[in-house]
């Protein structure tokens, strides 16, 4: 949590424009005496308001205040978690030549099985939000070796949800069946090759895409 700016306003105790995260999600707001207001979070886009007497300064304990005004969305137990943080003993040796170095790093490709890495961590949110408004098909996007396609896809697979890829090809990009895209044909996802300026638009092919869903009986829920 930081205060990224700070300046008098007329008539106010002041105004911060401040920086914080919840759960992984990135905030912005600002504080024009005592309104404080959110824009954008965790559920579409809204804005949040509040009010607070921050005086002075920002502490630790407004910050608390902050944290309780938001509700924590759902959730669903899909990675193993905690991860271990590991000591690279060799790395740190060789980067200890002229001071002492110790490297660590923090293991999520252990989070999961085939859908490891960090994606799974805001997935768990996505997909609870999914479950709860019934749909039977997610939709995202990604280019042709997206990480986060590839988990989007497994972890559908995994909660018997189907999945639509939409994935970007590059005119210089070559399809091969390797990697991401061949996990997502394993998992059975429907991959749509889209070009890049299609993908510019993703907006569009999303509301495309969900409207055939709809069409065919299906309950699609969007991953932006």
């Amino acid at each position: 949590f930081r205060i990224l700016k700070k300046q008098d306003s007329p008539g106010a105790a002041g105004f911060f424009q401040c920086y914080f995260k919840i759960l992984g999600f990135d905030f912005f707001y600002a504080v024009y005496g005592t309104n404080f207001c959110v824009r954008g979070g965790i559920k579409e886009n809204k804005e949040y308001h509040c009010r607070f007497d921050f005086g002075d300064g920002v502490s630790s304990n407004h910050l608390l205040e902050i944290m309780a005004k938001f509700s924590m969305p759902d959730k669903l137990k899909l990675a193993q978690l905690p991860t271990p943080v590991q000591f690279l003993k060799k790395l740190s040796g060789r980067a200890s030549k002229f001071s002492e170095t110790r490297i660590y790093v923090k293991r999520d490709d252990l989070t999961h099985g085939i859908a490891a890495g960090n994606k799974i961590r805001k997935l768990e949110y996505l997909f609870a939000e999914a479950i709860s408004k019934k749909a039977t098909t997610v939709v995202t996007c990604g280019g042709l070796q997206s990480n986060h396609a590839r988990a989007t896809a497994a972890l559908a697979r995994q909660l018997g949800l189907k999945c639509v890829l939409l994935l970007k090809k590059s005119p210089d990009e070559r399809e091969v069946l390797t990697g991401n895209l061949l996990l997502d044909r394993i998992f059975d996802a429907d991959i749509r090759i889209i070009t890049t300026e299609q993908y510019e638009d993703i907006a569009k092919m999303f509301f495309s895409v969900s409207e055939e869903l709809r069409a065919n009986d299906q309950i699609p829920h969007v991953i932006a």
